[in-house]
């Protein structure tokens, strides 16, 4: 924790938790970094059993649901547990309950509403909301989920159509996991 008071005493509170967060996932990489290193050199040495025994390769094991179903609950606690770490560092730095300053842009245009919850005025601007979400938003994710589609149906072609060469099964696997990965 010393480290993070330095940081947060030289750089300020902003960077201090930047530098908690990173320190706090790095370590908990650990958990599902173990599982995975180990179902990966499992899928390794079932893959050559497979190329010597000249059957067909088959890169789905029955560990991988298990793996998925680790992955899922290590991320619910890991949220978990670092909402409890920034409460902890929040209260240790005097942070609690701190809103950051907004700043408003000068060209801005909206409309006023009362708030009567705050008894303020807020800014809202309703017909670019709509606008934005009707002109890009939505095409842009149908597109982004036609793409993945049609990458994973690329991708079973290609194995199917060459089930015996690893390099196929390899090479569209990755080319997939690429797209998704960029697309996501």
């Amino acid at each position: 924790m010393q480290p993070i008071n330095f940081i947060a005493n030289y750089y300020g509170e902003k960077q201090g938790f930047y530098f908690a967060w990173l320190m706090f996932y790095t370590s908990w990489l650990m958990v599902p970094a173990i599982p995975g290193l180990v179902l990966f050199i499992y899928q390794i040495i079932t893959i050559l059993n497979q190329q010597k025994n000249e059957e067909d390769i088959n890169m789905d094991v029955p560990w991988n649901c298990l793996y998925c179903i680790i992955l899922a609950l290590w991320s619910t606690i890991f949220i978990e547990i670092w909402k409890r770490r920034e409460a902890e560092i929040a209260h240790n730095w005097g942070m609690t309950g701190y809103q950051g300053d907004d700043t408003e842009m000068p060209d801005y245009r909206s409309d006023p509403i009362p708030d009567s919850k705050f008894n303020q005025i807020v800014k809202f601007n309703f017909n670019n909301t709509y606008l934005r979400k009707l002109t890009t938003e939505i095409p842009t994710v149908l597109i982004s989920i036609s793409i993945v589609v049609a990458c994973f149906y690329g991708q079973r072609k290609l194995r199917n159509d060459n089930p015996e060469d690893i390099r196929y099964n390899v090479g569209s696997s990755v080319i997939n996991t690429i797209i998704i990965v960029i697309l996501g």
